[in-house]
């Protein structure tokens, strides 16, 4: 016997098939969503990313070459100054004679000090050009193919050290000058409790720092300013040792390993 069609059965076969359509629509898998690219050849950059400061190269702290009172320091934080500008002034005190003679000392081993630092800049020279003469001959070599181009990287390395220590060679021979000039100041003064002592800028640069400002006594080498070309900053960081051995910049870097 044939069951007639009811409205409430339609209903029913309408309500299970849509029903049998949204479980197969959701267990159905989606298809994933991809990011298409051409692919090309490119050279690879691997980078070191690490938390590191800058610092000034050059810093010099200027001191009171003898006892006495400094006058107040009218410099400030951020002015320029050039070599051999007056940054301070100070009255000096007698010497008796124990100072006088550790005076004489000191200004005999700071003229010992500068020539030795005399001796080392025209080595530096050297060096710096032998460095160069080397990056030359490695660069046609490399054109060549007589040498992989990892050896030119290494010649400019070679070379960037040597720049870098002509620079440190040559500060250390005016801040050496500096120290025969402020030896000298104290024997000038040595005995005489009048006149004026001009403490002078060793190297061009800019005031880092003015520890006091204030006029007041100060002893031998107390600090007075600081002066250091902001020009000449390295970056320090800590990395690891396997990190900075494959390190290439064209920067100045120091690099603290672990």
């Amino acid at each position: 016997m044939r069951k007639r069609l009811t409205p409430r059965r339609v209903t029913l076969a309408v309500v299970g098939l849509l029903a049998v359509a949204a479980v197969t629509a959701a267990l159905r898998p989606k298809a994933a969503e991809v990011e298409t690219a051409v692919a090309r050849r490119a050279p690879l950059r691997v980078t070191v990313d690490a938390d590191g400061r800058t610092r000034v190269r050059e810093r010099y702290t200027i001191t009171a070459p003898v006892a006495g009172r400094l006058a107040r320091v009218a410099l400030v934080e951020g002015a320029a100054v050039r070599a051999g500008d007056v940054v301070a002034r100070l009255a000096p005190t007698p010497l008796d004679e124990p100072a006088a003679r550790q005076a004489r000392a000191a200004l005999d081993a700071a003229r010992a000090a500068t020539i030795d630092a005399e001796a080392r800049v025209p080595l530096a020279e050297a060096s710096l050009e032998q460095a160069q003469r080397d990056a030359e001959r490695t660069q046609r070599l490399v054109d060549a193919g007589a040498l992989a181009p990892r050896a030119l990287e290494d010649a400019a390395l070679a070379m960037h050290t040597r720049a870098t220590e002509l620079r440190s060679a040559r500060a250390h021979l005016a801040s050496a000058r500096a120290e025969v000039a402020r030896a000298s100041a104290v024997l000038l003064h040595a005995g005489v409790g009048s006149g004026l002592v001009l403490v002078r800028a060793p190297a061009a640069g800019w005031v880092l720092r003015v520890p006091d400002r204030s006029e007041r006594v100060v002893a031998p080498g107390a600090p007075i300013v600081e002066v250091g070309d902001t020009r000449g900053l390295e970056v320090v960081a800590d990395v690891l040792s396997s990190d900075a051995a494959r390190r290439r910049s064209s920067a100045a870097c120091a690099t603290e390993t672990r």
